[in-house]
């Protein structure tokens, strides 16, 4: 609001005495008779006002400029991301916030407050209204709304490229090789979301050497296979019995031969690939 009493520092009537603008007669905004000022748009005025001395004559003061500058308040906000277990920080989310005169104000707690002001709960998946505000020069509040959402941590699959199961003499009793445990499955889901993880043949050298891998005593030939489903982060080429797991068993084979395959990995909700 415009105070008519700011554009002169000091007034005195005919007995020498201090008066406000309240107490003078002839105040001119513009060359109109009037003490109020439109404040709401950018501009310039002039003010000056007429009071009497003591000998009764009217003495007129130098025009006073008055200047209405606009309000520059603003903030800027931007959505966050985060995972269950993250930290949140409020500054994450804040781009930048200028005062009335355009002078960059930093970030302080007190630009940003959730919508029932309580803590953002990062124990669980959801999604959060976060407010950044700032008052402007009439004090009334600029505000920028904000959404933070808070997700399920990933489940994530770890396979190694390549995986050799070696040689077998052809007649051999040793027919079986497995899983070499210096190359882990690792399903890694630290936010206990659960998982089923399922292996294919996706690729073979030869057609029929799906009958020959084998998940306990399921044959790939059969189609995809379960490999295992839990809870929690897992070293699932570990926790299972080399047998369980997947491994070649050449007992019925009669004749030379020399294979390669792809196996599909796929978890929910991610797929991986490896070469065997």
């Amino acid at each position: 609001a415009y105070d008519a009493d700011a554009p002169f520092k000091r007034v005195l009537n005919k007995d020498g005495q201090a008066i406000n603008a309240k107490d003078v007669q002839y105040y001119y905004v513009n060359n109109v008779l009037t003490k109020e000022l439109d404040t709401t748009k950018p501009g310039t005025h002039q003010v000056r006002i007429v009071i009497a001395n003591a000998l009764g004559k009217w003495v007129y003061s130098e025009p006073a400029e008055v200047m209405v500058k606009a309000d520059l308040t603003a903030i800027f906000a931007k959505d966050m991301s985060y995972k269950v277990g993250d930290t949140y920080d409020p500054a994450a989310g804040f781009i930048k916030a200028i005062d009335a005169d355009g002078v960059a104000v930093p970030f302080s707690p007190e630009l940003s407050w959730t919508e029932d002001n309580r803590p953002i709960d990062m124990t669980k998946p959801g999604q959060h209204t976060v407010y950044y505000g700032l008052p402007n020069s009439s004090g009334a509040l600029i505000v920028q709304k904000t959404t933070v959402s808070v997700e399920p941590i990933d489940v994530t699959l770890t396979v190694v490229r390549e995986q050799s199961f070696g040689k077998v003499i052809l007649g051999s009793a040793d027919t079986q090789r497995y899983w070499q445990k210096d190359k882990p499955v690792v399903v890694t889901d630290d936010g206990q979301r659960g998982w089923r993880l399922v292996a294919a043949i996706n690729q073979t050298t030869h057609s029929d050497f799906r009958a020959y891998v084998f998940v306990g005593d399921q044959s790939f030939d059969q189609g995809s296979l379960l490999i295992s489903e839990g809870i929690g982060s897992q070293i699932v080429s570990d926790t299972k019995e080399k047998s369980a797991f997947v491994h070649i068993n050449y007992a019925k084979v009669k004749t030379p031969r020399s294979d390669d395959a792809q196996i599909k990995w796929m978890l929910e909700p991610s797929v991986k690939e490896v070469g065997e």
